[in-house]
């Protein structure tokens, strides 16, 4: 994963700002960066991010994964760029999965409270409700959630 990342900063410096390939790729580098934190620290790694990055994590995510499942097609089993994107996709199919149960647990039916994760400025904030994932927005949240 940090190989991704080293290489995918390498290509952003290249691509013009305020182009879609631009943002794309910013958009995937935060998608890799959260990927990498929950690699790292587990679900307590998405503790540091709200529930729409999460979630526009999840689907740049899905996105790689297609891709790399693309393009590993291209190359003969056996062979290094094969197992490459084989380990690729691994590791990104992994950090799907973490960012599933992080998103899960904050969710979690008979929590009876829910955190705010948007920020340090954010931390104490706590919203009382029934545990599931939809009810009242959280007041002064970034996310409005």
């Amino acid at each position: 994963m940090a190989s991704l990342i080293g290489k995918s900063e390498k290509a952003l410096q290249k691509l013009p700002p305020g182009t879609w390939q631009h943002t794309m790729l910013q958009n995937n580098l935060k998608a890799l960066r959260i990927a990498f934190a929950l690699l790292n620290k587990g679900t307590d790694g998405a503790d540091g991010f709200t529930q729409a990055e999460l979630r526009e994590a999840r689907a740049a995510l899905a996105s790689m994964i297609g891709k790399t499942e693309k393009t590993q097609a291209g190359f003969s089993p056996g062979t290094s760029p094969h197992t490459l994107q084989r380990n690729r996709r691994k590791a990104l199919r992994i950090a799907e999965a973490l960012m599933d149960a992080g998103s899960a647990s904050r969710r979690s039916p008979g929590s009876g409270q829910r955190e705010c994760y948007a920020g340090p400025e954010h931390r104490n904030c706590v919203e009382r409700r029934s545990g599931l994932a939809s009810g009242p927005r959280l007041n002064g949240h970034p996310s409005g959630q």
